[in-house]
């Protein structure tokens, strides 16, 4: 992924290549990858399945019908509702910084770019399938970090650029 994004970085700066074209291609590529990835573990492994890849990183399927970790889990259809909503004015908000500022920094870009790939991956596997497919179990000994996806992993990533491009430009 970061070899992908080195490549979008460098488009974006030639002459001719829309900073909007690189952000949907971005927005674009982690969807892809998210909903791939996704269909591997739904079609290959079986629900609660522990495919061991090494001492700190597993691979289990889990569906997830709550929000985020788990939370609200049964209230299926209302998460539905309270994540469309959500999703919508992220976008909004998102969309506009990214489209309408012509000042806005390349890493800005990518990081509102990153978190609105992976909630739309989220959001399509809620959508079809009524949960979202979590896999991904990274843990030391005995502690296991919360399991998630491709697209929360994105949505992190997009969050901590972010964060840290407000920190440097504060700083500046």
């Amino acid at each position: 992924m970061i070899g992908a994004l080195k490549i979008l970085r460098k488009m974006g700066k030639h002459e001719g290549f829309s900073k909007i074209y690189m952000n949907l291609i971005l927005i674009f590529l982690v969807i892809f990858i998210d909903l791939f990835s996704k269909s591997l573990v739904f079609m290959n492994i079986s629900q609660y399945h522990n495919l061991k890849i090494n001492e700190y990183f597993n691979i289990i399927y889990l569906k997830n019908s709550g929000i985020i970790f788990g939370i609200f889990k049964n209230y299926e259809k209302m998460n539905c509702l309270i994540v469309f909503l959500i999703n919508i004015f992220i976008f909004s908000i998102f969309f506009e910084k990214i489209f309408r500022n012509k000042k806005i920094k390349i890493s800005f870009q990518i990081g509102y770019s990153l978190i609105i790939g992976g909630s739309l991956g989220n959001f399509i596997d809620r959508f079809t399938k009524g949960f979202i497919i979590d896999f991904i179990d990274f843990h030391i000994k005995e502690f296991h970090f919360p399991i998630f996806n491709f697209a929360d992993l994105s949505i992190f990533l997009g969050s901590i650029l972010l964060i840290l491009n407000m920190f440097i430009k504060k700083n500046n």
